[in-house]
């Protein structure tokens, strides 16, 4: 079945990034604002793990590496599902380990 919302076919996004952590140099951070928007028809899942297929809005995120090899990052979601207009807001916390 067809959808009649033209908003499930598009996807978009902008992004400005300051810095960048990099896990070799400790104490190195980065951080980001963007908005996206990602229709439910445009991929299978998105790359990113701040928003979700369907879902449209701003976020907010930073990484930290507090020894070497340990990336700590924090992201912020705050949108709402395309179809039915309902508030999609998450809060996500990550520690990567590379060895």
């Amino acid at each position: 079945m067809e959808s009649d919302n033209s908003d499930d076919k598009q996807a978009y996004m902008a992004e400005l990034q300051y810095k960048n952590a990099n896990i070799a140099d400790p104490g190195s951070w980065g951080a980001y604002v963007a908005y996206r928007h990602f229709g439910k028809d445009v991929t299978i899942v998105t790359t990113y793990k701040d928003v979700f297929n369907n879902q449209k809005g701003f976020a907010i995120g930073a990484s930290y590496v507090p020894v070497e090899n340990l990336l700590a990052s924090v992201k912020y979601f705050d949108g709402k599902d395309i179809d039915s207009d309902t508030d999609a807001d998450r809060f996500y916390l990550n520690l990567d380990f590379f060895y």
